[in-house]
């Protein structure tokens, strides 16, 4: 039976006393993420690579043996990276702009410019011209100076939209955004009111950066972006100035990309002596090569000759930026699904790919069976952390990866079939029981059925999985046999071809809850599986996309964009009983546990809704996406109420509880009895009193970081008495100590500060 439930929603109910929410911290956080900004360092010859929101380097001093050396996961995703002498210079979005230790084991926070609550503004591209760094904003050009370990900001300056920014001697180039077209802009270092010249195209309406040219200072490169919305092709701009005017002297078209699959994108670009390689998301010469490339282009001749096309190298599927290995032969590449890659440039041949170092993928989905954290990863398969390791009273550099199950498709989720039997989306089931005695999991067959979403159902025929997948146009809901089933073409059982959600499903019993297009409404529909087929029991009417449910005992949590539901059974019709609704809410998941409904907000992370108040309880801000991309992707609740956000590019957030009644299932880890070194009293006041056990004989070095991981104090000793650390004029709140015993070992812990 077909009803409407009109909702009414009033922006007050919404809006609750601001002091009341609960703010959560971030305790610890995944470190495997997709390649996708990478720089060289010649002088130590290392690569910086951003694998989404985690920095990581790699010693490349042996080209045969390249190593990680240490890494730090932040919250954003990283756009750029710089170094100013033994500072790292990060622009990670919303998350800001650090300035970290590069040469510390932890990459030690120096400060942090902090962007998050300025909406569409964030370090979206970076330049560091000495001790000045200018930050492209969204918005304009903002200047920042580095002085003493500390960003001060200076001034606001640019176009509207702008988004790439660069500086040679004294000249800066501005790149922004039109819808109309994009222009690159000239301004004189000494006078940021009026730009000196100015050049736009309707093709760069979405350019994505700007550069100087090696040789030549008057000569500007453009990475056009996407041509349209269609990203099917790619424009590369080469700009020359004459001291009065800025015109384009050449350029490269790049087509050839499929709608909706492979993108042609020239976002970025590198070079050696005004030989450019450009990095293009997906652009292929098909059928010259199967795998996507990299243009080369002789530049030296401009402005008076056009570029050379020297030919392309092998950029490996998907990829992002590249990094001219100066100083040596070789090129680092950073791929969405291979990790950073190092090839020889040396002769230009396409396939000289010496090596691939895997960064991780993007982070689709998660979930917890005690301590173990399981993460689905696009492009990468499955890893599985211990959480406890992931801990930021951790090392970074600790190895809290328990296997790795690779896949190179689009794993978005994963389920146990049994307690053997591990199932990815991806069609892959692994048998994981060898890994759970002590050894290692095999692939033990592929089904060949590849969804998006899943839900294991027990039927009266027995266990079926539920699938989403989709067309350009269309999604579609599956039924099949995981025991049986090897072709996605014959072996599915029931197909529902309605325009279902993609990512909401949800399964109680032989029940499953989908949303469905019914005459062009969306419906929330109750859908019995028997005898294999789907049986409509109830629907109601929703009128918005559903893009989240959950189920916990008679309720059953709904959530569109900017709404959560709560629905039970009124005999055998569904009924809402509640709701509660955010204008500033993007719900991608939700987990309805111990009844707190937690939302997996896109852009501002975790959100715990207290539906009998009507209010936000509790919230977590996560990465805040990219542009109006990308952001939280889903949010998992343990038995003990600690909370797991994943988000696309910054992995998995381990968030403290905030649901203290809940009471774990199972054994979990039980902390380290050895303590190591004992920090008292907490809550501390004036001071705290530091005594690392007696047994340590020799340097030791406690260091105390802020829940941000910002270096706050460090103190060096070589005996084992106790010491005091002044806390006056710490602000409220909790710290993180760390003490790296004579040994090598760490010991870590947290302290309060509450004066």
């Amino acid at each position: 039976m077909m009803k409407n439930i009109l909702f009414i929603a009033f922006f007050l109910l919404s809006v609750s006393a601001f002091s009341q929410v609960e703010t959560l911290e971030r305790i610890g956080q995944t470190r495997m993420s997709a390649s996708s900004c990478v720089e060289w360092d010649s002088l130590n010859n290392r690569i910086i690579v951003g694998a989404g929101a985690i920095v990581k380097i790699y010693d490349a001093t042996n080209i045969n043996d390249i190593f990680l050396v240490s890494q730090r996961p932040l919250k954003g995703y990283i756009n750029e990276m710089a170094l100013y002498g033994d500072t790292l210079f990060v622009a990670a979005t919303h998350d800001g702009v650090y300035a970290l230790d590069y040469m510390s084991d932890e990459l030690d926070v120096l400060d942090w410019y902090d962007m998050h609550d300025e909406g569409v503004k964030g370090a979206y591209d970076m330049y560091a011209y000495d001790d000045t760094v200018y930050i492209a904003d969204n918005i304009q050009v903002r200047i920042l100076t580095y002085h003493n370990g500390s960003f001060t900001y200076q001034t606001t300056f640019g176009p509207l939209n702008s988004i790439a920014v660069a500086r040679r001697n004294n000249i800066i180039a501005v790149g922004n955004r039109g819808l109309f077209g994009g222009t690159i802009s000239l301004y004189d270092a000494q006078n940021l009111t009026t730009p000196l010249a100015t050049w736009q195209n309707a093709k760069i309406w979405y350019l994505m950066d700007v550069d100087f040219a090696d040789l030549n200072d008057s000569i500007i490169y453009v990475c056009g972006g996407p041509e349209n919305i269609l990203n099917v092709s790619s424009v590369f701009y080469a700009l020359y100035y004459d001291g009065a005017n800025l015109n384009m002297v050449d350029s490269l078209y790049i087509g050839g990309g499929l709608p909706g699959y492979a993108q042609v994108n020239i976002m970025n670009m590198t070079s050696k002596n005004d030989t450019l390689f450009l990095a293009t998301t997906a652009a292929n010469n098909f059928p010259t090569s199967i795998y996507t490339i990299m243009p080369i282009l002789d530049a030296t001749g401009l402005p008076n000759d056009t570029m050379l096309d020297l030919g392309f190298i092998n950029a490996g599927l998907w990829h992002f930026d590249a990094a001219v290995m100066h100083g040596t032969d070789y090129m680092a590449i950073a791929s969405e699904w291979l990790g950073t890659m190092i090839t020889d440039i040396s002769q230009l041949n396409p396939l000289d790919t010496l090596s691939f170092h895997t960064t991780g993928g993007w982070t689709n989905n998660c979930f917890a069976i005690g301590d173990t954290l399981y993460a689905s990863q696009e492009g990468d398969g499955m890893y599985v952390y211990s959480i406890d390791s992931l801990m930021t009273t951790n090392s970074f550099m600790n190895d809290a990866i328990l296997a790795h199950w690779e896949n190179g498709g689009f794993n978005s989720a994963a389920l146990y079939l049994n307690d053997s039997l591990l199932l990815m989306s991806t069609g892959d089931i692994w048998n994981v029981r060898p890994w759970k005695q002590g050894g290692n999991a095999y692939l033990d067959r592929e089904t060949n059925m590849s969804y998006v979403e899943m839900e294991l159902v027990e039927t009266n025929l027995g266990d079926r999985i539920i699938g989403t997948w989709s067309t350009i146009d269309s999604n579609f809901i599956d039924m099949y046999d995981p025991y049986t089933a090897t072709s996605f073409i014959t072996d599915v059982i029931c197909r529902d071809t309605s325009n279902n959600s993609l990512w909401a499903l949800e399964s109680a019993g032989d029940t499953i809850y989908y949303g469905k297009e019914i005459d062009s409404v969306m419906y929330l529909v109750a859908m019995k599986v028997e005898n294999d087929q789907f049986t409509l029991i109830d629907t109601i009417h929703f009128g918005e996309q559903i893009h989240a449910i959950d189920i916990e005992g008679s309720r059953i949590a709904v959530g569109t964009q900017q709404s959560v539901y709560e629905l039970g059974w009124n005999g055998n019709e569904m009924q809402v009983n509640n709701s509660f609704f955010d204008v500033n809410f993007v719900v991608r998941d939700i987990d309805l546990k111990n009844g707190y409904y937690y939302i997996a907000d896109k852009f501002y992370g975790a959100q715990v809704v207290d539906m009998s108040a009507g209010a936000v309880a509790a919230k977590y801000i996560g990465s805040e996406g990219w542009l109006n991309l990308f952001g939280s992707t889903s949010v998992f609740v343990r038995d003990d109420g600690l909370i797991l956000l994943s988000d696309y590019h910054a992995g998995t957030f381990i968030v403290e509880k905030f649901d203290s009644t809940l009471i774990p299932q199972g054994i979990e880890r039980p902390d380290n009895p050895e303590k190591g070194v004992f920090v008292y009293p907490s809550p501390a006041d004036q001071f705290i009193t530091v005594l690392p056990d007696a047994k340590f004989h020799g340097n030791m070095v406690f260091s105390v970081f802020d829940l941000t991981g910002r270096l706050i104090t460090r103190f060096k000793k070589s005996d084992c008495e106790a010491f005091n650390i002044n806390t006056s004029l710490y602000q409220d709140g909790t710290y993180v100590y760390s003490l790296r015993a004579p040994d090598g070992n760490r010991y870590t812990g947290k302290f309060v500060v509450k004066h």
